[in-house]
């Protein structure tokens, strides 16, 4: 499987097939925008108010893998040549919900206990105690990698289950494993391809996120779907 390949593939499907998709990012990142100002602000003496920062934070991240589900929904229907209808930006609604909330909690407590863990590792290293020190640094190294292995095992749970609307997030989750196997580099390098569309975001003050999202996510379904035909 070619990354370029794939990329210049879902390019071309994308094109004149914009308007779903960016219609599904502006969506997206506007309700993150939103939750995100009505979260207070971490501070160091208000314990209080950071835990509920942070409740708020956690659920508002498990809520979105429904929109996710609906961006996931328009690129597989771009990709399969089928009819585009804009209601789908809403299709994690409609089709399966607890299934996306599932897999949203999985992730969701995957980030916390490594960020968790990364961040009191940091805290106890501000006196600069050496073993303290290396002590992150080797959680950090290895902990890091660990977490990277395990969230490009189960990338593909998403576009499995919007795919297949019959399947359970666990079953998703195992096929998405099983499908990942010798995958992981291929995944993790067309990932970084798109560090220079990243970069263009950020000097677009974020605006060109609404076109190279879809571009982003269309690619990965496109990469599912090439694997999912090719383990037939």
């Amino acid at each position: 499987m070619q990354i370029d390949y794939l990329k210049t593939s879902t390019r071309m499907a994308l094109q004149g097939h914009y308007r779903g998709p960016v219609s599904a990012a502006l969506l997206y990142f506007a309700i993150l925008i939103l939750a995100d100002s009505l979260t207070p602000g971490q501070t160091a003496s208000d314990g209080a108010l950071n835990l509920i920062g942070l409740g708020i934070s956690v659920v508002v991240s498990i809520l979105m893998y429904i929109f996710k589900a609906g961006q996931a929904r328009i690129s597989l229907q771009i990709l399969k040549g089928e009819q585009e209808v804009g209601k789908d930006t809403y299709y994690g609604f409609r089709s399966g919900t607890d299934r996306y909330l599932y897999f949203g909690l999985v992730k969701t407590l995957m980030e916390l206990v490594f960020v968790g863990v990364t961040y009191m590792l940091l805290m106890g290293a501000d006196g600069m105690n050496p073993g303290r020190f290396i002590m992150a640094a080797v959680w950090f190294l290895l902990g890091g990698l660990c977490y990277l292995y395990i969230s490009l095992s189960i990338s593909l749970t998403l576009p499995i289950l919007v795919d297949d609307e019959t399947m359970d997030t666990t079953e998703a989750i195992k096929e998405s494993i099983r499908l990942m196997k010798g995958m992981h580099g291929k995944l993790f390098f067309m990932y970084l391809s798109f560090i220079g569309w990243i970069v263009l975001c950020v000097m677009s003050l974020g605006v060109g996120l609404l076109l190279v999202s879809p571009y982003v996510i269309t690619t990965k379904m496109n990469f599912y779907l090439n694997l999912k035909n090719a383990t037939k």
